[in-house]
């Protein structure tokens, strides 16, 4: 699959990140089965058909329409495979009113260790900060997922606040747009 420039929201040597594509369903379904995926999802990613892999589509592909937000593919540019996805997304701050937009990232497991996540995840920042100008963006980390601490740390988010969200411990995470900014100069 070529992807077209136009669509692509950053891209590095190795990977790329885009909106997702009506093509994307079977490739989205299969990735959603891998258990390395799953593992410390408690936002229930797995699909349970192609035709729920195309809703799931079409949904984040009207929510990036609308707000520059969603959960968007992590191709790699050699294969145009979809290894993972990574997100910007709204949740609440467990225990307050206000929500926050919080980083979010996950690869099949045959990808771990490689550097995709940081990878992504530093791109999605980048587009963040200087294409839809958010102030701040969280992170949110269950205390057993180390892998996934190591990557927020390594993108320059810092241990904000430890709560329970969703029935588990989780340590939250933040950066500003000053502090990304002040840390690229």
């Amino acid at each position: 699959m070529t992807i077209d420039d136009a669509c692509v929201l950053r891209k590095s040597a190795r990977i790329l990140l885009r909106p997702w594509q009506a093509a994307d369903a079977e490739g989205w379904f299969a990735l959603s089965q891998d258990e390395g995926f799953n593992r410390f999802s408690y936002s229930g990613y797995r699909q349970t058909s192609l035709r729920t892999a195309e809703e799931f589509i079409l949904r984040h592909q009207a929510e990036f329409r609308e707000t520059g937000l969603g959960v968007f593919p992590i191709v790699l540019n050699s294969t145009g495979e979809i290894i993972g996805v990574c997100a910007l997304r709204r949740d609440q701050v467990p225990g307050e009113s206000h929500t926050i937009i919080e980083i979010m990232y996950r690869l099949a497991a045959r990808h771990w260790q490689k550097g995709f996540a940081s990878e992504a995840a530093a791109l999605l920042l980048e587009y963040a900060f200087h294409e839809i100008r958010l102030e701040t963006v969280y992170g949110c980390v269950e205390l057993t997922n180390q892998a996934s601490r190591r990557v927020l740390e390594k993108i320059g988010m810092r241990f904000a606040w430890r709560t329970i969200s969703r029935g588990v411990e989780v340590d939250f995470f933040s950066l500003s747009a000053g502090q990304a900014s002040r840390a690229s100069d």
